[in-house]
């Protein structure tokens, strides 16, 4: 086999010989670029439908630079070119626009509208993507002006008689930049819609329909409160001290709706670093940081059983509460990055608490109990090569109350709720998902004390983050029983290899390598108890941060003891239109948090596929899906394993040895009696 590097193509010689004309001649007797001639074969290539145009305008690319949140505020007073703020009478010349964007968050607080200025710095929220948000036009109901509007409170308004009623859903980044009309559901259609010049008001609500918004996650999250505006929308820009201020109109408004977490306990990714630079795509090397907060609570009296951890109920045995991180291989978890700090609902005072003096951290590989014999944390996740860090607070019950009770607001008064705060950072690596979690992904669960027993609540709360990053992820299957009986096959190891040279593999700096090259770090996966194999923090930006395409092939490169390691190469792994040549704003907004995965109808185990149509007693899933595609691996004794060759030790060879013994004998016999007769 050898490669045109210019043309990007493959050429195989077949079977040891090579067609020129009518003549068939060995290989080593044709010089070499004859042979090439004759024998080449053109790779086809394939093309996917392509997606339509992916949502995204500029300003969806600075809400993105600067961490997709915002804080709880009325009015801007700085703008950027974004906001397109002109001062002075309004323009019924200019079509305005609105921007949406959506984010999560585990603390109180209200949705913000004005400029996009008003975002904060990164990690307050977590962008939410499939959520869609209806606004329609209002006019103030009888007797009221525009004044008296309130959203929450329908009397005050009433619909216009434009019948406006515009949808539009968020994207990866929790962005809306692009508005539909809505049908009777609220659902956006496929007809865009502009928002009228001239001054227009406006209610903006949240729609919770699952069908219709189906990333609201009721069960988790708070309805976000419905906003009333102004499109354009008026304001002051008084943020140049000492200078007049200026009144005029923003005719690009931003709106940030909140959702607050209904239970205890929220984790959320704070910033993926490569080197010095924010990303927002992690690949093996990069460092996530993550931040995990349970509230706790001070309050005059306290009940059991009311999924609160209560001041009055901590005991300072290391038993009150345990705070678990789940981290598959995909991620390392970086000791030294944690911190754990208390935090009143101001912010006003935030004491850091010290290790081992206020709380103890533990790891385990194996899955922790839960404190009262309540069973196992994670229970009912699957097994696989993972890490769990245990935070158990509080080491000295006095000594956490007293910190409490510090905690004054700025009136002297003392917090009622409270928030226990823990960041820390993970290294992406690169052997995978053991988990199936979803490529880069994490979780987290706690149990405090909740009952007069000590134990804790039924079911623990829970919580978990996925990073987007390039994944590819298949099943690792053996018979059971027969061909068309299937159960998982753990211990499988892959990895991916160069075409041109499937000895030749990934590593971590983008490139193919030997192994013997040192100072390398190899992409692999290990197939898990539940038969994943999923590769995942792979490299699929080039140095400009642009999506590659990318053509990989899987190696088996150990197969689980009693087991044949397939001799070939299985190609290919490819990413499609979505993600070649797309910026990592642009994948990011299709993917949203999901794996960014290859497009499997090009990847083909050939002989060693699954029966599409065999049973398998558990489906093997990555990210809570089923796998596109199952890789079967034979036993040395299964007579229907697709071997081309024999291989030393495997099927076949003791065949071969006899036969081959048998015909030396007789070669030996034949040459004795040949040499007795010439000497008789």
């Amino acid at each position: 086999m050898f490669r045109d590097g210019s043309l990007g193509r493959v050429y195989r010689l077949g079977n040891g010989i090579c067609r020129i004309g009518r003549s068939v001649v060995a290989h080593r007797s044709v010089p070499s670029q004859n042979r090439r001639d004759a024998c080449m074969h053109t790779v086809k290539t394939n093309e996917r439908r392509g997606l339509s145009k992916v949502l995204g305008l500029a300003v969806a690319g600075a809400t993105l630079l600067a961490g997709m949140v915002a804080l709880p505020v009325t009015q801007a007073s700085a703008f950027e070119a974004a906001d397109d703020f002109v001062e002075g009478a309004l323009d019924t010349s200019k079509t305005p626009q609105l921007t949406v964007t959506k984010y999560l968050s585990g603390s109180k607080g209200s949705g913000a509208t004005g400029s996009i200025m008003d975002r904060p710095a990164a990690g307050v929220g977590t962008p939410a993507k499939d959520i869609v948000f209806n606004v329609r036009e209002v006019v103030p109901a009888t007797g009221k002006t525009v004044a008296d509007i309130n959203p929450t409170d329908a009397s005050t308004f009433t619909n216009a008689s434009s019948g406006f009623y515009a949808a539009g859903i968020t994207n990866g980044q929790g962005v809306i930049d692009s508005w539909f009309t809505a049908d009777a559901s609220g659902a956006p259609t496929s007809t865009p819609v502009t928002f009228a010049s001239g001054q227009h008001y406006y209610v903006m609500t949240e729609n919770t329909n699952p069908v219709v918004s189906p990333g609201f996650n009721a069960a988790k999250y708070t309805e976000s409160a419905p906003s009333f505006f102004g499109l354009p929308y008026r304001t002051t820009d008084n943020s140049t001290p000492g200078a007049p201020a200026k009144s005029g109109y923003i005719y690009h408004l931003h709106v940030f709706p909140k959702n607050v977490s209904k239970g205890g306990l929220t984790k959320t990714v704070t910033g993926v670093k490569r080197g010095p630079d924010t990303v927002s795509i992690a690949q093996a090397g990069d460092v996530v940081s993550y931040k995990v907060q349970h509230k706790l609570y001070n309050e005059s009296t306290h009940a059991f059983k009311d999924q609160k951890l209560d001041m009055a109920e901590v005991k300072g045995d290391l038993q009150d509460l345990h705070i678990v991180d789940r981290m598959g291989s995909s991620l390392k978890m970086r000791d030294s990055s944690i911190e754990v700090l208390l935090e009143t609902p101001g912010g006003s005072s935030v004491p850091v608490l010290d290790r081992d003096v206020d709380y103890e951290v533990v790891t385990s590989t194996d899955k922790p109990d839960r404190l009262q014999g309540n069973g196992k944390f994670f229970a009912n996740e699957q097994d696989g090569k993972a890490t769990y860090t245990i935070f158990k607070f509080f080491k000295d019950a006095n000594k956490i109350r007293q910190t409490v009770a510090g905690m004054k607001d700025a009136s002297g008064n003392v917090p009622t709720e409270l928030t226990l705060e823990i960041t820390y950072s993970a290294t992406v690596t690169a052997d995978g998902d053991s988990t199936g979690d979803g490529g880069v992904a994490n979780k987290v669960e706690s149990d405090f004390r909740d009952n007069a027993d000590d134990k804790g609540p039924d079911t623990p709360p829970s919580d978990g983050t996925i990073t987007p990053s390039g994944s590819v992820a298949f099943g690792k299957v053996q018979k059971d029983g027969s061909p068309t009986q299937l159960k998982a096959l753990e211990g499988a190891v892959f990895r991916l290899a160069d075409p041109a040279n499937p000895t030749s593999y990934l590593a971590t700096d983008g490139a193919f390598h030997p192994t013997t090259d040192t100072g390398v770090t190899f992409f692999s996966a290990t197939s898990s108890p539940a038969g994943l194999v999923a590769f995942t923090g792979l490299p699929i930006l080039d140095s400009n941060k642009k999506g590659i395409a990318a053509n990989w092939t899987v190696v088996e490169v150990t197969a689980p003891n009693g087991f044949i390691t397939a001799p070939n190469p299985f190609s290919q792994v490819t990413f499609g239109p979505n993600v070649a040549g797309k910026t990592e704003q642009q994948i990011v907004d299709y993917y949203g948090s999901n794996p960014i995965e290859p497009d499997y109808d090009q990847l083909s185990f050939a002989t060693y596929a699954a029966d599409s149509n065999a049973s398998i007693a558990n489906e093997i899933k990555f990210n809570g899906k089923s796998v596109a595609k199952k890789m079967m691996n034979y036993t040395k004794d299964d007579t229907d394993a697709p071997i081309g060759l024999p291989l030393t030790g495997g099927r076949g060879i003791i065949l071969l040895l006899v036969v081959g013994v048998a015909i030396m004998g007789g070669a030996l016999y034949l040459r004795s009696r040949r040499n007795a007769a010439r000497t008789a």
